[in-house]
């Protein structure tokens, strides 16, 4: 990751043939980012000195290799998608009685949890609960809102993370910069449904299945129906889930 050393010192080698793989890509996370803290903003400089150190590249999708191209135009790009994890495929999806949102990752501007916040407060929505698995900065000020139906359940293990799957309605990724993210591939080989944006990298296998639905960056409306589409009843979310 460019925020370690590892960029850096890939950057300096003197080797004839190096490849960069790009994961999370700083420099968008920047652009999302209302009020960034001075690390970030040095480690996004760093970034950008790194990825033009490399002439190959990969991302796990097209929005990942075009980050790559528009820090370094000239770079050689390949997409190279990340598998699932076996543990994944053996899950049974078996969604709880009542309609259940789950977001998973880090609790920050960017991954559009505020926007998600907006949604579950709405009186619409006073009957479904809202999930965060992770933890970040705009955590503790998420709690501190004091909404009865938003359960904070902190960072989660592997198989604590799949349990909240399987009994999830749909998964709210509402994010505004992502070269992935993995848990939606994820969430699809559970069959569960997702919600997410036009800046996902793997909003395509939500897009061409019809599992769910993809949205603008940031657009609160749209969140809102996408939802509550798929929380009306619970067969209609296992309808949803069983597309692709």
């Amino acid at each position: 990751g460019c925020e370690d050393a590892y960029g850096l010192a890939g950057a300096r080698a003197r080797h004839p043939v190096k490849l960069f793989t790009l994961q999370g890509c700083l420099t968008e996370c920047l652009k999302n980012e209302p009020n960034p803290k001075a690390l970030m903003k040095l480690q996004a400089s760093f970034e950008r000195k790194t990825i033009q150190a490399f002439a190959n590249g990969t991302g796990e999708s097209e929005v990942s290799t075009g980050h790559l191209k528009r820090i370094h135009p000239g770079m050689k790009t390949e997409v190279i998608d990340y598998g699932v994890d076996r543990d994944f495929f053996e899950a049974s999806w078996n969604p709880s009685k009542s309609p259940t949102v789950l977001f998973a990752g880090t609790v920050c501007h960017p991954k559009g949890i505020l926007e998600l916040i907006q949604v579950i407060g709405k009186p619409g929505f006073s009957g479904v609960t809202l999930e965060i698995a992770g933890d970040g900065p705009l955590l503790e000020g998420l709690k501190k809102q004091g909404l009865s139906n938003v359960r904070c359940l902190g960072r989660l293990s592997r198989s604590d993370l799949i349990e909240a799957m399987e009994r999830a309605w749909v998964l709210a990724m509402p994010t505004h910069a992502d070269t992935g993210p993995s848990i939606i591939k994820e969430a699809r080989v559970l069959g569960l449904p997702v919600v997410t944006t036009n800046a996902a990298g793997a909003a395509h296998y939500i897009s061409h299945s019809k599992a769910g639905r993809v949205i603008p960056v940031g657009n609160v409306e749209r969140l809102a129906e996408a939802l509550k589409e798929i929380t009306v009843s619970r067969e209609c979310c296992m309808e949803i889930g069983r597309k692709g």
